[in-house]
């Protein structure tokens, strides 16, 4: 039996064989990871923010609050404030975050790991610099993560947040951050499905790199790997497949193939 060229032969190929071509990743219908770069966001000319340039961030940049140094408990003006719009299915999630801190070199010459601090939305939805908090919850002061007692905070992977400083680590920040407000948590973030979601994050120390968030479907627990895929998606088989099947086409296939049975 002969196939004058490649389509024909691929009609016959068995079912089971062509669904191995198509193959895509899939997302669990009750598990969702919902990765976005930091940069990703609406970083008009006039924010305090400013790209930077890492090869460990993850697609090679991150975000630094560099023009907006400030304490407090919320962003002092709109130019602090990024905003991102994300697509969720309806459901619960937990907030994870991608960040590295930095140190600061005090006058006495010290080197403390003093820029450790951000603040994000409590909760989905535009909300106001400068509000007062905590009595308008508005937003959560997430401060500490490298200036605390060892074991306070922990990145995904179990490690001691006090002996990463310097590099990029993933953390579970409603699961473990707790405010220094009132003892306001980071929040569990409810998404009803219906149209994008905006998040909110706003500048509070210099030094503070910001590189990805995901939002999880609580109580899922994923790595570090599970979460750099979500935020830069490593090809599927079946693409790589597909690829490769491009690629030996257009240096063999000059011609008719013939194939016999």
């Amino acid at each position: 039996m002969k196939y004058r060229n490649f389509f024909q032969f691929k009609r016959w190929l068995p079912a089971a064989t062509a669904t191995v071509l198509l193959i895509n990743t899939t997302m669990s219908a009750k598990a969702v990871t919902i990765g976005f770069q930091a940069e990703s966001g609406n970083l008009t000319p006039a924010t305090t923010w400013v790209v930077g340039n890492d090869a460990t961030a993850l697609g090679g940049q991150f975000i630094d609050n560099f023009n907006g140094n400030q304490g407090g408990d919320s962003p002092n003006t709109a130019d602090g404030v990024v905003d991102y719009s994300v697509s969720l299915p309806n459901g619960a999630y937990n907030l994870f975050a991608r960040f590295n801190i930095s140190t600061f070199v005090a006058p006495s010459g010290k080197t403390t790991p003093s820029h450790d601090s951000m603040f994000v939305g409590n909760g989905f939805g535009a909300k106001t610099p400068g509000s007062i908090e905590p009595s308008n919850g508005q937003w959560i002061t997430v401060n500490n993560l490298g200036n605390s007692p060892p074991g306070t905070f922990v990145d995904v992977e179990g490690v001691d947040l006090n002996s990463t400083f310097g590099s990029f680590v993933w953390v579970n920040l409603t699961a473990q951050v707790n405010s220094p407000q009132a003892n306001l948590n980071v929040p569990t973030y409810t998404s009803a499905g219906v149209s994008p979601e905006i998040f909110q994050l706003g500048g509070r120390e210099i030094g503070f790199l910001v590189d990805a968030f995901a939002f999880v479907t609580v109580g899922e627990t994923p790595n570090s790997s599970q979460l750099n895929a979500a935020v830069v998606p490593e090809p599927s088989t079946g693409l790589l497949l597909l690829l490769g099947l491009g690629a030996w086409r257009r240096v063999y296939a000059k011609g008719p193939i013939q194939v016999h049975r």
